[in-house]
Order: structure tokens, then C-alpha cells, then sequence
């Protein structure tokens, strides 16, 4: 959420469920939560894509 500033406010996991209409914060965590992706960094470099 933008303020006046220009800044960002950071929310809660719970205010995004509430703002997407999620009946369950879970859902909310579940696809949108930044989880750790140092795992993923070079997964796909041998894909012929």
C-alpha cells in the first residue's frame, strides 16, 4: 500500500487475505508469501528452453 510519501506500508499476511477476499490467511501464505529461493538459483540452467 502506497502512502503519501511515496513510501510502502508493509501489511500483515492477514490484512492481504482480508484485501484478496481469502477466508484463511493459509491460502494467502501459500502462494503469495516470498519464500527462501536460494534453492531454485541455477534449477533451470540446463533446460533447452
Amino acid at each position: 500500500m502506497k502512502q503519501l510519501d511515496g513510501s510502502v506500508k508493509p501489511l500483515s499476511v492477514k490484512q492481504v487475505a482480508e484485501l484478496l477476499g481469502h477466508t484463511t490467511s493459509e491460502i494467502t501464505e501459500l502462494y503469495y508469501v516470498k519464500r527462501d529461493t536460494t534453492r531454485l538459483v541455477g534449477l533451470t540452467d540446463s533446460f533447452n528452453l
